[in-house]
């Protein structure tokens, strides 16, 4: 069970195979909880940390190299996330032509290395920029990369 049976076939409950291990509602849980959330809190089940989160896609992609890459290329990526109603947050965005939630992805290759969503009161090129030097942050304090000289 865990990460290599993402569909839940594995589990050790009769009732419980078959279901996934992370459903949209734990992950909006994940998402809307707040940093700083007390036991009385909504969505105080599951603590999300997106620095840490952000970390591990970095070791994940290093430790898919035999030895360290002489170059990586980041490409940073916006892309909507359409919505129907009157969602929080939600914003129009003219490019798309609807309303939408902005996510922000930074890739190298066919790996994630960082994914957040822009919210409208944060400019898109200055979510970009932190999120960017975020993850080249954790690519150099990697062990698996020499540092810059």
């Amino acid at each position: 069970m865990g990460k290599c049976d993402p569909s839940g076939q594995d589990h050790s409950k009769e009732q419980d195979r078959g279901t996934a291990l992370a459903s949209s509602s734990t992950l909006t849980r994940l998402e809307l909880k707040p940093k700083d959330a007390e036991s009385a809190a909504r969505y105080k089940k599951i603590v999300a940390d997106p620095e840490g989160i952000d970390r591990l896609m970095v070791e994940c992609f290093l430790n898919a190299y035999r030895t360290a890459p002489a170059e990586i290329w980041l490409d940073l990526d916006a892309t909507d996330d359409p919505i129907h109603g009157h969602q929080e947050e939600r914003f129009f965005h003219g490019y798309y032509g609807h309303y939408c939630y902005l996510s922000l992805y930074i890739f190298s290759g066919e790996h994630v290395l960082s994914v957040r969503r822009v919210w409208i009161a944060f400019s898109e090129s200055f979510a970009a920029e932190a999120l960017f030097v975020q993850v080249l942050r954790n690519i150099q304090a990697s062990r698996a990369v020499p540092a810059a000289p």
